[in-house]
């Protein structure tokens, strides 16, 4: 059987990197996904160790990322009620944010500065 999951999409939170009572990192967060049009998909996606690491380290809210993972359902409950969950649990982790250049850019023509010689000036 086949339990594979490969998601594009940006993180849609901010990331609280945590560990869990073994001292393995871990978060959990939102990523969107768009589908063809104009709508789009929210699944919770969690991820474990140095992959958890990598995206508390390097990501933020609006970091576009690809994950490769599997699917993992769960219940809980809550006051009586059981509730299913499902998430995808990352594995892989790819970066999609073009890198930031270091800013080499210069001020516009009219606002550089040139050296000029006294003598050039008409007063």
């Amino acid at each position: 059987m086949i339990n594979s999951v490969i998601l594009d999409g940006r993180i849609t939170e901010d990331l609280v990197l945590k560990m869990t009572e073994g001292g393995t990192a871990m978060v959990s967060f939102t990523l969107a996904v768009n589908r063809k049009g104009s709508q789009a998909d929210f699944p919770s996606v969690r991820a474990y160790g140095k992959t958890a690491e990598l995206l508390g380290t390097y990501c933020a809210k609006g970091s576009h990322i690809a994950i490769e993972g599997s699917l993992r359902t769960y219940t809980s409950e809550r006051e009586g009620i059981k509730q299913k969950h499902t998430e995808v649990v990352a594995n892989n982790l790819h970066f999609l944010d073009k890198k930031k250049e270091e800013s080499t850019e210069q001020a516009p023509a009219d606002e550089q500065m040139y050296a000029v010689d006294d003598a050039d000036l008409p007063f």
